[in-house]
């Protein structure tokens, strides 16, 4: 028993990378096509094939940075409120606030639990 060995789960980066290749195989793969449209509604029984547009050998390898690019304002936006919240849980604010709620609420559980399940 000592040649065997206990699988692991891949690391997160190579399921995505393999995922992005799987894409990538699939645009030679599956048969493109379309429906139409009224604004963002689908029209039923519109289908119909279009000329399929795979992707390029190594053009996946340029996904990730891309997708950064085009989420770099999600990416912030989420940097910057994970940092507001370290701040406030570093300065003990936000336990102030739910001791707070705790003592000034503690006879109306309903709007306790309420305000603590939104903060």
């Amino acid at each position: 028993m000592t040649g065997l060995r206990s699988w692991r789960f891949p690391d997160s980066l190579v399921l995505i990378f393999g995922l992005i290749l799987l894409a990538q195989l699939a645009t030679y793969v599956l048969p493109a096509g379309e429906f139409e449209r009224e604004g963002r509604q689908v029209i039923p029984g519109t289908y119909r094939a279009v000329e399929a547009a795979p992707i390029a050998p190594l053009t996946f390898l340029t996904a990730i940075p891309v997708g950064l690019i085009d989420a770099a304002d999600i990416i912030i936006f989420i940097l910057v409120v994970g940092g507001v919240f370290g701040v406030l849980r570093a300065t003990g604010t936000i336990d102030a606030l739910i001791g707070s709620a705790i003592h000034r609420l503690s006879e109306r559980p309903v709007l306790l639990v309420g305000g603590l399940v939104t903060l």
